[in-house]
């Protein structure tokens, strides 16, 4: 709830002007999406652009401990609505959900498995803006020996035409640490893309 309330102040209050003072490292021209260098801890390594147009972008970041990713792709739909109630988004989303649990169950990691489920939400101004979390948990062999806890997040939603997807996995993370650092990593995204990233707010729907 403290969040969703944080991050609203954001959607409707955000100062376009200010939340742009810093150059972009990537743009995104099609839907004005602007990438910074730095998200939280996490600093800019690159795009990485995929042969066909279908499966869009990923916009690169890592840190000592930790790196996700945001990736822009359509699948080659036209016009998907916004939001994360239509088929072909339910579709994208289970299909990054099986991509993430194969391979964090491929050497070197392994036991990977879905551990927590949620669907958060922002509303202001009678209107709601959603996405579809989803969290896993693997383990990674290390050189050394032993092996190291890792966790995984999908937050997932429909805009622009595009879906947009956060990757963010952190290595030996405390969870409220974790649930931190993912909230300002989205809050800091927010707040460098200002008044664009209310497009993704839609009309509540009437009881």
């Amino acid at each position: 709830m403290q969040c969703a309330l944080r991050l609203a102040v954001l959607f409707t209050a955000a100062n376009g002007a200010a939340a742009q003072d810093a150059a972009p490292r990537y743009v995104d021209q099609s839907t004005g999406l602007r990438f910074p260098t730095l998200l939280s801890q996490l600093r800019y390594e690159g795009l990485r652009e995929f042969d066909k147009a279908a499966l869009g972008y990923c916009v690169l970041y890592a840190a000592k401990d930790a790196h996700g990713q945001i990736c822009v792709y359509d699948f080659g739909h036209k016009n998907l609505p916004t939001g994360i109630d239509s088929a072909p988004f339910k579709d994208a989303l289970r299909q990054a959900v099986d991509a993430t649990v194969a391979a964090t169950n491929r050497a070197p990691l392994s036991k990977g498995e879905l551990i927590s489920t949620g669907t958060p939400s922002i509303e202001a101004d009678g209107k709601v803006a959603k996405a579809e979390m989803r969290m896993l948990s693997s383990e990674m062999a290390l050189p050394e020996g032993g092996t190291s806890h890792q966790v995984h997040l999908i937050l997932m939603t429909t805009g622009f035409g595009k879906f947009i997807k956060l990757n963010y996995t952190a290595r030996n993370p405390e969870s409220e640490a974790f649930a931190q650092e993912t909230r300002q990593i989205v809050e800091e995204f927010i707040r460098f893309n200002g008044d664009t990233m209310k497009k993704l707010m839609v009309e509540t729907k009437a009881p």
